[in-house]
């Protein structure tokens, strides 16, 4: 209709004002539909040096939160050599998102903005190639979260937290640091896929024999002895487990 073909009119305006590209037939893209349905196909925002960020932010929520059509659900912020290291709180207005990947960073974030986990909508999100050091406890809000991945940063450890999040099928913690899993990580009943490869770890806890959705175990460049794999392989003996040395 026409409000909707206006606001996307407006759309393109704010990208050729801010330096971020928006397609010609974006009334047909994927990744914008309403709240009812999810579309792997994200919309990309580029930033550039020089960019505001927040104001990027405000301007794009503005547009995209006026009519149900426009809602994004599904969205990619990539960075083209701005100097920003940090994600502006701003992004909470996106509230009905359901994806959200901020990844390859230039290596330059090294916190969680807070205000991601007051997206109550999110079922995926992913930060990967960053400079993350710790998960906050805040990380528990994500009821609806089906998959994390933060694969290729620093962080050591997980919060206990993590045990709330009922749904979550895939987390991807491949090429951190951590030395250890809390036995909350038993909790995480629907968890399917558990991608540990590259980290520190010498031994799971025994809680994750209660993972019984668990079909792929990853552990290949940690520390794990031959004696402590076999005690894995026998807590998960319907589970197919990795462990190549590093």
């Amino acid at each position: 209709d026409y409000s909707l073909k206006q606001s996307f009119e407006e759309l393109k305006i704010l990208g050729e004002k801010h330096g971020f590209e928006v397609p010609n037939n974006i009334d047909e893209f994927k990744g914008l539909e309403s709240s009812q349905g999810f579309s792997p196909q994200y919309f990309e925002v580029c930033l550039v040096y020089g960019e505001d960020f927040s104001q990027i932010l405000k301007n794009l929520a503005s547009i995209t939160n006026e009519y149900e059509e426009d809602k994004f659900v599904a969205l990619k912020i990539r960075n083209m050599g701005a100097t920003i290291d940090c994600i502006p709180s701003e992004i909470k207005m996106f509230k009905y998102l359901t994806a959200l990947n901020i990844s390859y960073w230039l290596e330059k974030i090294q916190s969680i903005s807070l205000e991601i986990f007051t997206l109550d909508n999110l079922e995926h999100l992913e930060l990967t190639k960053n400079e993350i050091q710790n998960l906050p406890c805040e990380i528990g809000h994500l009821k609806k979260i089906k998959e994390l991945n933060f694969s290729k940063n620093k962080i050591t450890s997980l919060p206990k937290e993590i045990s709330q999040l009922k749904n979550l099928k895939t987390l991807n913690l491949k090429n951190n640091k951590i030395t250890s899993l809390p036995k909350e990580i038993g909790n995480l009943e629907r968890l399917e896929n558990l991608l540990l490869s590259g980290n520190d770890l010498e031994t799971i806890p025994d809680e994750v024999s209660e993972l019984k959705n668990l079909k792929q175990l990853k552990l290949d460049g940690n520390n794990i002895s031959n004696e402590e794999e076999q005690r894995i392989r026998e807590l998960l003996s319907n589970v197919y487990i990795t462990n190549y040395p590093s």
